[in-house]
């Protein structure tokens, strides 16, 4: 195995060990959020309770796909398994939007019935949210070292989703604090059903946001235009060297980008020329491009 694929394998079972922690704590923390929502009566903790269950669910998936990707790489003929890492971020979305239809549906049974809730609970429940707030943090700056050494779109998608839940959790804590300490006000009652409403923002936020790339890369969208810019920059220095441009094709394959690049050359250059001058402008965009993967092919016509 090459250093190069040796590094990745490695990049990938990294990943995987951190959505499999991410997974076992999530899990861990369902049971008492649940009885934190049962004792407090609390709107606020039922959605955070929902965004665990989304955030149990979504992990388990990534991890199982991130483990069915690293098994089965053998560094040929992987778009599929890049194309896994884009569907499980879909997934992830979908269990998001359905854990809002409920969150909304709760806030606006409490806006027209509001109730009390009991301070033994809350108390209970702020007790699970603060360690569950200092776990997320650590995963949220775990992950985005991760998706910065490779940009996978689960890795990516996870720590913004981590992130989310840390500042959602800081939410949490400080209406259910507000709710107990002023609880003889009048209206105080509304504080609960508003910070829903606020976690309920940061879940549409964090579906967004992975819905737009997901669907951008499953459909193979054309290079962002900074990218196209560094390519025309790369040809522009070898411009002398060939005759005509007929264009780039490109797709996304989980952290990877496959960049197909068309020239024609002039007919009197023998193939052994031509092969150095495709060598020397191939590394010189993979170079410029980190995680692309450049195929250039002689041609007299533009591609189809």
């Amino acid at each position: 195995m090459h250093s190069s694929e040796l590094i990745e394998t490695n990049l990938y079972r990294e990943k995987e060990r951190t959505l499999f922690y991410g997974f076992i704590w999530s899990a861990v923390f369902l049971l008492p959020k649940t009885i934190a929502v049962i004792l407090s009566n609390s709107v606020v903790l039922l959605a955070d309770l929902l965004k665990s269950i989304s955030k149990c669910i979504a992990s388990l998936a990534s991890w199982l796909s991130i483990r069915r990707v690293a098994k089965g790489k053998d560094f040929s003929y992987n778009f599929g398994y890049g194309k896994l890492e884009n569907l499980t971020s879909l997934v992830l979305a979908g269990v998001l939007i359905i854990s809002l239809l409920v969150i909304g549906y709760e806030v606006y049974h409490r806006f027209l019935h509001p109730e009390h809730i009991h301070d033994f609970g809350v108390w209970f429940g702020l007790l699970i949210v603060s360690a569950k707030f200092v776990i997320d943090v650590y995963f949220w700056h775990h992950d985005r070292h991760l998706a910065k050494i490779d940009n996978s779109p689960i890795m990516v998608s996870h720590w913004k989703f981590y992130r989310a839940d840390a500042i959602a959790n800081g939410v949490v804590i400080l209406s259910l604090i507000i709710s107990v300490v002023f609880k003889n006000i009048s209206g105080i009652r509304y504080v609960d059903p508003i910070a829903s409403i606020i976690i309920a923002g940061f879940l549409l936020s964090s579906a967004y946001g992975i819905v737009s790339k997901s669907l951008y890369d499953l459909l193979d969208g054309t290079l962002e235009e900074s990218l196209q810019l560094v390519i025309l920059r790369e040809l522009a220095a070898f411009f002398d060297d060939y005759k005509e441009f007929h264009g780039i094709r490109s797709r996304r394959s989980g952290s990877h980008l496959f960049i197909d690049i068309f020239l024609e050359f002039d007919t009197e250059k023998k193939m052994g020329e031509i092969n150095q001058t495709v060598e020397k402008i191939r590394r010189r965009i993979e170079k410029s491009i980190p995680g692309s993967n450049v195929t250039i092919t002689p041609t007299r016509i533009p591609f189809v």
